[in-house]
């Protein structure tokens, strides 16, 4: 089990995928004042719930698990390995700063990363 510390950037809709799975997104700043990182966290099925109360802004303690795992392409056999933050507990300051977070002209360069 692994801890992160951050404020809330933003929480993403529940994505229905099937009946019996669905998943949201969270994603955190952990507040470094030279070279913020975005980390992404996936809540699943009834843990989705546990996002509600929570906005941009928020500080929060992420409890999560590291997931992998690895895909093959199949036109190419190309192989590629993919991790996912597997959170499961959230904890935090629910509600203390509404204001969304707003996009500048700046800040959006159009590179994912």
């Amino acid at each position: 089990m692994y801890k992160f510390n951050g404020t809330v950037y933003e929480v993403g809709q529940t994505e229905v995928i099937s009946e019996k799975f669905s998943k949201s997104l969270l994603v955190v700043s952990d507040d470094d004042e030279n070279y913020p990182q975005l980390v992404s966290f996936e809540f699943v099925n009834d843990k989705t719930d546990l996002l509600d109360p929570y906005a941009p802004g928020d500080t929060v303690e992420v409890s999560f698990g590291l997931r992998g795992r690895e895909w093959t392409n199949p036109k190419t056999n190309e192989v590629r390995y993919f991790n996912t933050l597997s959170a499961f507990k959230i904890e935090g300051e629910a509600g203390t700063t509404p204001a969304q977070h707003a996009v500048t002209e700046d800040e959006d360069d159009g590179v994912p990363f």
